[in-house]
């Protein structure tokens, strides 16, 4: 309500081209580009293109997609939403992950990847929740608050190693799962692997044996 209201007095603008929306326009959403996943966002070994799992480690018929390519434009847009406070850009986040799927209204639970509990304080609000709230509304897929985590660690400008340290056993399931739903572990941006593997560990242990993976880009690790 407090974002309609702010929007009304106050429009948001398109991070691209500056017309009134909330984050980008549909103009400048169609000029994002699939990502095209050819190798497995943990080991890079190529994927089975029939279903994007990988063979050869612990993501292992996980079916895995990023939905478009990383952009200066859309890096703008993230940038926006998570650490200047523009709320009202999850929608618009969460229709490009929708435009570029086809699961609608298929038997999926959407498992939103939790934040620490340091960045949803220093937020004021779960920024990967938010989204798949819209999302799940687009998709006609119902979504739960599957994982709790453990730890409060921070990846950002840690490389690949420390990344791997810090997320294993990073989460839990909060409740035993059923092995014949179907859970979608989302997250917004994925680097390493590192926190999406620690997240399938933790469905696997708690009982879930049918498990996807869902991101709305990739970023590659910066190194040096």
């Amino acid at each position: 309500m407090l974002d309609k209201l702010i929007s009304l007095i106050s429009p948001h603008h398109c991070v691209v081209c500056s017309d009134i929306a909330d984050g980008m326009c549909k103009k400048c959403m169609l000029q994002l580009k699939p990502f095209n996943l050819h190798n497995c966002v943990l080991c890079g070994y190529g994927l089975n293109t029939g279903n994007r799992c990988c063979s050869s480690c612990e993501l292992a018929n996980v079916n895995q997609l990023i939905t478009v390519k990383m952009s200066k434009d859309l890096r703008k847009l993230l940038h926006e939403y998570k650490y200047n406070n523009k709320r009202a850009f999850c929608k618009v986040l969460a229709q490009i992950v929708s435009n570029n799927i086809d699961n609608t209204g298929r038997n999926y639970i959407i498992v939103p990847l939790p934040p620490s509990s340091k960045h949803r304080r220093q937020r004021g609000y779960d920024h990967i929740l938010n989204i798949v709230r819209h999302l799940s509304k687009m998709t006609n897929c119902e979504y739960e608050m599957v994982l709790k985590r453990k730890t409060n660690f921070r990846q950002v400008g840690a490389d690949r190693q420390t990344r791997f340290i810090q997320a294993e056993n990073a989460f839990i399931s909060r409740y035993p799962l059923s092995p014949d739903r179907t859970y979608v572990i989302f997250d917004d941006v994925i680097t390493t692997g590192a926190t999406i593997t620690s997240a399938v560990r933790a469905l696997r242990s708690g009982g879930a044996r049918k498990i996807q993976i869902l991101a709305i880009t990739h970023r590659a690790l910066e190194v040096g």
